[in-house]
Parts: C-alpha cells; sequence; structure tokens
C-alpha cells in the first residue's frame, strides 16, 4: 500500500523543525518533499488583579474595594483559558469563564459585580498541543470601613473635652492596620495608624494655644475606603506657661547635690516643665537634643560625650504664640574627671626627712575646694580643705614615740573624683 514510517532515534527539543524526505524509485529517479513541525511539550500561565483595580496599600496586594475587579496575565498564543473564581468562605464557584488567548499572549477577564467576601481565582490553560498548565490567586474584597472613634486621653474631670494640658493626646478606635488623617480647624495637621486592635493615639507636635477648636478625622483603610468625618470638639485651657528647669539628675550629679559639677562625660540632664512638653538642650547655644516631658512634667535627657571644661546648658519650649521660645536659666555645667597634682610641705623637715616635733604642721596647694584626707602609717589621721584659691594646711595630732613615720595623702574634689599622692616619709627624732 506504498506506506512508510520512521522513528526519529534521539530525543528532541522543544522548538521547530523541518523534515526532509528523499525518494528514489527502482530507476534512480529521485524527487523530495519537506514538512516543518512543532515539539511543544509545556505551557504556562500567570494571573494578577489588575493595578488599576488593586485599591489596597500596594497595587500587588491583592485587596480592593471594586466589586468587579479586573484580572489579566499571559499564556500562549491561542491557548484556551478555563477561569473560575470560588468564594473562600462557601466554597462555591461564583464564576466560570473561557476565553482564548490573543495572538500578543495577553488576557484579561472583569467579572461580574462581586460582595464583599474572600476569593480565589484559579486559570487552567490548554495550548493548541494540549499541553496544560495552572495557576491561582487569592483576593479579598472589602467596599466599608467603619467610622472611627476620638477622644482625650487626659480629659478635665469636669469636662470630657477639656484638656489638661497644652499639648494633649487624642486616642480612639478605628478599623484595624486603618490610616487616621486628623484635620484641626479644617487644616490637615498629621496621621495616625491603628494597631491589630484598631487602637490610635495621636500628640500635637508643639503645645497650643488656649482656645475652643475642632479636631476632625477620617479613617481610611488597607483597602483603601474612607469613613465619615468623625468631628470632636476640645478646650485648650489656659496654663500657666513657666520656663523649664534644668539640673544634673542625682546620679550625674557627682558632686555636692546641685552644684553643676560632675566626673560623668555622659550626663543625664533633667527638669520641669508642662506636660507633653517638647524641651530642647541647648549646650553653648548649640541644639544637642530633645526630650519629651512626662505627664508630671519631669524630662529626662542623656547627651553625648563631652570633655573637660564648663558648659552652658539650657532647656527651652515652643509656646504656642508667634513660635518664640521659654527659656530656662541657663546653667553652667562643669564636666571634672581628674584630681589636680597635690603639692605638699612639712614645716621645719630637714633633709633626709627628719623633723623635731611630734605636731608637725602641713600645708600645700591642690584643686581649689577640694578635701585632702592625711594618713600616717596608713591611719587616717587629719582632714583639710582647700580654699577657693587652691592652698590648703592642717597640724598633725602628736606622733608618738621617736622613729619612721610614712604619710599618704588622699584627694577628692568637688566632682567626686580621688586621687591618692605619696609616700612621703619622716623621722622624727
Amino acid at each position: 500500500n506504498n506506506l512508510w514510517q520512521f522513528q526519529v532515534p534521539v530525543a528532541l527539543n522543544d522548538g521547530l523543525y523541518e523534515d526532509v524526505v528523499v525518494f528514489r524509485d527502482i530507476a534512480g529517479n529521485t524527487s523530495e518533499t519537506k514538512l516543518p513541525f512543532t515539539i511543544d511539550t509545556t505551557t504556562s500561565v500567570s494571573v494578577r488583579m489588575e493595578p488599576a483595580s488593586d485599591t489596597g496599600s500596594s497595587n500587588s496586594d491583592n485587596l480592593t474595594n471594586k466589586q468587579n475587579p479586573k484580572f489579566e496575565g499571559t499564556a500562549e498564543p491561542n491557548a484556551k483559558l478555563v477561569i473560575t473564581i470560588v468564594d473562600d468562605k462557601s466554597g462555591r464557584e461564583v464564576l466560570k469563564h473561557t476565553i482564548t488567548v490573543g495572538a500578543d499572549g495577553n488576557w484579561s477577564v472583569t467579572p461580574n459585580i462581586l460582595p464583599d467576601g474572600m476569593y480565589t481565582i484559579n486559570v487552567v490553560a490548554t495550548d493548541v498541543a494540549g499541553n496544560t498548565a495552572q495557576t491561582q490567586e487569592r483576593f479579598t474584597i472589602d467596599t466599608v470601613t467603619i467610622d472611627p472613634t476620638i477622644r482625650l486621653s487626659d480629659p478635665s474631670i469636669d469636662d470630657q473635652y477639656e484638656a489638661t494640658s497644652l499639648r494633649p493626646e487624642f486616642k480612639g478606635l478605628a478599623e484595624a492596620f486603618s490610616t487616621i488623617m486628623i484635620q484641626w480647624d479644617g487644616k490637615v495637621v498629621g496621621s495616625a495608624n491603628a494597631n491589630a486592635n484598631g487602637e490610635w493615639s495621636w500628640t500635637p507636635p508643639s503645645v497650643l494655644a488656649p482656645g475652643s477648636y475642632v479636631v476632625s478625622i477620617v479613617a481610611k483603610d488597607k483597602a483603601g475606603n474612607e469613613s465619615s468625618q468623625v468631628d470632636f470638639p476640645v478646650v485648650i485651657p489656659v496654663i500657666d506657661v513657666t520656663p523649664p528647669t534644668i539640673k544634673l539628675s542625682e546620679e550625674s550629679d557627682s558632686g555636692a547635690l546641685g552644684d553643676f559639677t560632675t566626673n560623668n562625660k555622659t550626663p543625664t540632664l533633667v527638669g520641669n516643665t508642662l506636660p507633653n512638653a517638647i524641651v530642647s538642650i541647648y549646650v553653648d547655644g548649640v541644639k544637642v537634643g530633645e526630650a519629651t516631658a512626662e505627664t508630671a512634667g519631669r524630662y529626662p535627657v542623656q547627651r553625648s560625650q563631652l570633655n573637660e571644661g564648663q558648659y552652658d546648658v539650657q532647656g527651652r519650649i515652643g509656646t504656642p504664640r508667634d513660635n518664640s521660645e521659654l527659656r530656662a536659666t541657663a546653667v553652667d555645667v562643669t564636666i571634672d574627671t581628674e584630681v589636680a597634682e597635690l603639692v605638699w610641705n612639712i614645716s621645719g623637715m630637714h633633709e633626709g626627712g627628719y623633723i623635731n616635733t611630734v605636731t608637725p604642721e602641713i600645708g600645700g596647694t591642690s584643686e581649689p575646694n577640694s578635701k585632702i584626707t592625711i594618713f600616717v602609717n596608713g591611719v587616717e589621721k587629719a582632714i583639710a580643705y582647700t580654699t577657693g584659691a587652691g592652698h590648703w594646711g592642717v597640724v598633725l595630732p602628736a606622733l608618738g614615740n621617736d622613729g619612721n613615720y610614712v604619710l599618704t595623702f588622699k584627694v577628692e574634689d568637688v566632682a567626686g573624683n580621688i586621687r591618692e599622692f605619696g609616700p612621703q616619709n619622716v623621722i622624727l627624732g
């Protein structure tokens, strides 16, 4: 019947090929025929929500407030697609659609109106060679949000709408993870983010002038839905505004309490001012940090390392009028981490350390206002204090019998630094 067949001896990769057959009859005549063919063993398909339909916090989070979002993707040209959408809660198939992919490999489909909920879109592709591929994506339709609530965190006992500070905190509830846009007398002044429990809070960036205001909030959820505007009248009371105070913390004040002298190169500054006020700290006229006062008005702030020396330190807070500032009285803070040298002389001491009095007088110089403790043979015998000019002197109590004595000295300066000096050998006799 003149039929013939040939099995290709090796596996061919996917691609375009041409089969060339040459025929030769018994008389030696020849003829040739060619047959192009394609090897196609795989296919692919993709799906995504169209970015314009994805109204969530990104255009790829599959969250939308559109009830008929458009889906699109790619597949082999002319492939057949079976598209289904399933309601995740009920498992019910809410859409089934069959389309043919265009010559450019792109496809799209827009479902009918769908109610709020979570869904899965499944796409099965079958190409012209009979190969199949499947993909799916979950998506959420969310078209409504709840209206947020707002209140003062610390209202007046007599009036829930009256604040107790010039920088009050507001708080409330909204849909979880929504963004709260805040207006003050019609002007946008800030925003806040609700946590997983829907809780949010916001504090004005600076103190406010006393008066009556309206705070308005609108919540926008992750799907892009906006709530109705909620208005909250608030009264900022008249509060006596006094400049902030400033001092070294007790932990940092290593000298006499309140003398602004420390041996700590990274001292903590504290003070008192209006509750919740933002205090800017200046050292030698340069802003070095800021702190928010606690409910009681205390504001701790730690300064970065300072070198030895004296610094002009001041705290400032903004006022609600004319962008002016209230400034604390500047204080001079001294950083002192070392004890100066101690110089001493023993009255009547001869060469070799000999003395002929049992109550020798000792004096000299050291750092002003320091405490000097004198030890004889390791036992404390006397204490002296340097003057403001650094001079000191003391008469030792009776040494005792003739013989050798060893004197040592311990100096403690006003910053709390301690340094030992000596020994000084003396011979009584």
